[in-house]
This record gives structure tokens, sequence and C-alpha cells, in this order.
């Protein structure tokens, strides 16, 4: 599934703390969708899980994926985005967290090996800034992809 990695607060230092010396239940349920049509394409994501280490609370999280696209000129395309990741206080695998990120972006085919992307987005909703995240910020990404 792809929700809740398409962004830039990744911080794996400061799962140090959370050593687990016991079994964890872990259950996962995802969903995802996709349409590519000659104007439009679209793809949705969901993720729901649930974890329970033995002898501690569950935590319920929930991730949120969802890309809209026009295409224009065969080779053009404009796309928005909505990312939303609800990480729970007892999550023994990563941070408690809350966030939502908005994109605008275009995409440049040059052939079907080589694509060009500029994207704006912004994060907004974090809910636990205890490792120094920026809670509110606007990026702008630029990728050029090479595939085969």
């Amino acid at each position: 599934v792809h929700t809740g990695h398409n962004n830039s607060y990744h911080n794996h230092s400061a799962l140090a703390s959370h050593t687990m010396h016991n079994g964890v239940l872990f259950e996962l349920l995802s969903f995802s969708g996709a349409i590519f049509k000659r104007k439009f394409e679209g793809l949705s994501e969901f993720s729901v899980n649930l974890s329970r280490p033995k002898m501690m609370a569950q935590s319920q999280n929930l991730n949120s994926f969802t890309y809209l696209g026009y295409r224009f000129k065969e080779a053009n395309v404009v796309f928005g985005i909505f990312d939303y990741t609800a990480i729970d206080d007892n999550e023994i695998h990563i941070i408690p967290l809350n966030q939502t990120k908005f994109g605008l972006g275009y995409r440049r085919d040059f052939s079907h090996l080589v694509v060009g992307k500029l994207q704006l987005e912004r994060y907004t909703g974090i809910r636990d800034n205890t490792i120094g995240l920026i809670p509110n910020k606007f990026e702008i990404k630029i990728q050029i992809a090479y595939g085969f």
C-alpha cells in the first residue's frame, strides 16, 4: 500500500526506545483501486491495521491516499493528491502521528520510459511533535524517473 510513505516525516531513530521482547498480534486490511482512461486517471488506496503487543493496549492505525489526474495533449497530466495518516498513541512501530497532505502537480511523459514531475504539497495536522517535526509546511518536489 502506497499511503503514508509519500512524505518527508520519516525519522526511524526516534523509535529506538520502542523495543519489544514479546509477540505482537497484527491485523491488516487494505484496499486499492485504479482507473486509467484517455483523459482521466485515478488511484485510491486505503489501509487500517490493528496491533496488540502482549500485555499492552491495542493500537488502530489508518492510512488513505487518493490521486486524481487529468491528461491533456497526450503527454501532459495535471493532478491532485490527498494523503491522510493517523497513527495511534499506543503504536510501537512508529511515532504517534495525525497528518494530512494535499498536493497539486504537473507530470510530463517524455516517453514510455522517462517521466518528469513537479509537485507542490501542503502538510497539516501533525499531532505529536516530540521529534521536532514542522507541524504545518509547504514542500516543492521535482522528480525525473526512468523505468524499464
